[in-house]
């Protein structure tokens, strides 16, 4: 049987209580279309059970600040609320030829997948997405995952132009903690991942990479290129978190690596502490 999402038309499965297209929570008022006798879509629970691990352990993420000092580890399954910051390089290099028309199409694509991802994991975290070139701005600020919508546009309208300024974007996700809404219960699970396809070519980013870890934020970053000498990995492994002295940095070849890791990297963070 089939239904379409009441918002964009797209043809919606009722396996899932969001429309994979355009991200809208599935409230069909119309019946299932089919021989057999009409019936409600009704809402998916999100189930109780772990979710899977991604296909590949360097997905584990890493745990790096004060609140965590006297060690720990992290791995993936249901766990608590997560508030999750996007820094995505949109400099003029993103407009290069990719698999699809750019390396920007390919990105969005990857975004869209992890931010789908969450929502069927927890409708409840929060993502914020932040683009940066010669300077950062922010694109959505703290969306829920209940409806994606508003971020879903976001990332659309993503272009590019200008230069490659990782402090930039590194500061507005600064800025953008510090405003995330206080909820009752367990705090939110802090967290960044920061997507460059160059190299950073103004200003310093650790400093304000490390203010953030110091108050318990985990950063990840994901490269993107044709080789590693693309970007800048130097920089970029002394933004990341550290655990057991591996760094929580991917580097991606093609669009379809790019997506995977993006998705893997949707799983939920359960912090440990021995």
């Amino acid at each position: 049987m089939t239904a379409k999402c009441g918002k964009c038309g797209s043809a919606a499965s009722p396996a899932y209580n969001f429309c994979t297209k355009c991200g809208a929570p599935l409230r069909l008022a119309t019946p299932c279309v089919g021989k057999t006798v009409p019936m409600a879509v009704r809402t998916q629970a999100i189930p109780a059970s772990p979710w899977p691990a991604p296909a590949f352990p360097e997905a584990l993420t890493a745990v790096q600040g004060a609140e965590l000092a006297q060690g720990g580890y992290v791995t993936t399954g249901v766990a608590g609320p997560e508030a999750e910051v996007i820094v995505a390089d949109r400099s003029g290099s993103m407009g290069e030829e990719g698999l699809r028309t750019s390396k920007m199409d390919d990105l969005k694509v990857a975004i869209r997948t992890h931010v789908l991802q969450k929502m069927h994991i927890d409708r409840q975290d929060r993502v914020a997405l932040v683009s940066f070139a010669h300077k950062a701005r922010v694109d959505c600020a703290w969306a829920i995952l209940e409806d994606p919508s508003k971020l879903l546009a976001a990332i659309d309208a993503l272009n590019s132009n200008g230069g490659t300024c990782f402090k930039s974007g590194l500061r507005k996700a600064e800025g953008l903690f510090a405003t995330l809404p206080l909820t009752s219960g367990t705090p939110a699970l802090k967290k960044i991942i920061f997507f460059t396809d160059g190299q950073n070519n103004e200003g310093d980013p650790v400093p304000a990479a490390e203010r953030l870890k110091n108050t318990g934020v985990i950063i990840q970053a994901v490269g993107f290129g044709r080789s590693e000498k693309d970007v800048d990995e130097g920089t970029l492994r002394r933004l990341v978190s550290v655990i057991d002295q591996k760094e929580q940095y991917w580097f991606c070849r093609d669009a379809q690596e790019l997506t995977r890791t993006f998705k893997a990297l949707s799983s939920k963070t359960r912090v440990f502490r021995p």
